[in-house]
């Protein structure tokens, strides 16, 4: 569904009457306006590339695939509107997101959670056919995005614009290489924690952000620059 009139219009309809899910509003950098996305996986995902220094664009519902040709449409009503008349019902897929990377290469992203998969396997085969047809497809799973990812990722998205200032550096290196907790760097260099959100995103500090929610007692270490701790995907 287009929510912003400045948006790109998505390649099918989100979130349809009468469906279980809730719908979710999300913008911010690297989408084009207000965005729509349907399930907590895709959210997560979509701050996942927000925060990912290798990605450039996000695009929600990019464009619609024909799974029997491979042929590419703008949307899945043009794809509908070809097999009229022709006794035929095409295989439509449209995929959750399409990233745009920093290199110019693009990656289409699917989330799935595992009951979803266990439920219809046949999904297991997005990434080969795609793959057939030359188009890159990452399927993921709550096995990659998990609860404390889920909750990170909306945490350091509210302050991806907390930009360490040199001060702010220079406190973070005088704690060494670490471990030591978020609570214990606040007190020890007087920092508050956007700041220290702040070094997580730019890579002057990490943690673990699939598998511990940043708290109070969350261990981070120095990360020398590196930002690996926020690329997630395998991009």
């Amino acid at each position: 569904m287009k929510i912003d009139p400045d948006a790109k219009t998505p390649a099918r309809r989100i979130h349809k009457r009468g469906k279980s899910q809730k719908a979710n509003f999300l913008s911010g950098p690297k989408l084009d306006g207000m965005v729509q996305t349907e399930s907590r996986l895709e959210s997560a995902a979509v701050y996942l590339g927000m925060i990912d220094p290798r990605v450039r664009e996000i695009a929600p519902q990019p464009v619609t695939f024909d799974l029997d040709t491979g042929k590419i449409y703008g949307t899945k009503d043009d794809l509908t509107r070809e097999y009229v008349g022709s006794g035929k019902s095409p295989r439509a897929y449209t995929p959750d997101l399409l990233f745009t990377l920093n290199c110019g290469d693009q990656v289409f992203v699917e989330t799935k959670s595992n009951w979803v998969i266990a439920k219809d396997p046949d999904s297991l085969e997005l990434p080969a056919r795609l793959a057939h047809f030359g188009h890159r497809l990452l399927l993921v799973t709550d096995e990659v995005i998990t609860s404390a990812l889920s909750y990170n990722v909306k945490l350091l998205r509210l302050h991806a614009d907390c930009v360490p200032t040199p001060p702010v550096l220079n406190a973070v290196a005088k704690l060494g290489v670490g471990p030591f907790t978020v609570v214990d760097a606040m007190q020890a260099t007087g920092l508050g924690k956007p700041d220290i959100i702040g070094c997580i995103l730019s890579g002057a500090l990490r943690c673990d952000i699939q598998i511990h929610e940043i708290k109070p007692k969350t261990y981070l270490w120095a990360a020398g620059g590196s930002t690996a701790h926020l690329e997630i995907l395998s991009l």
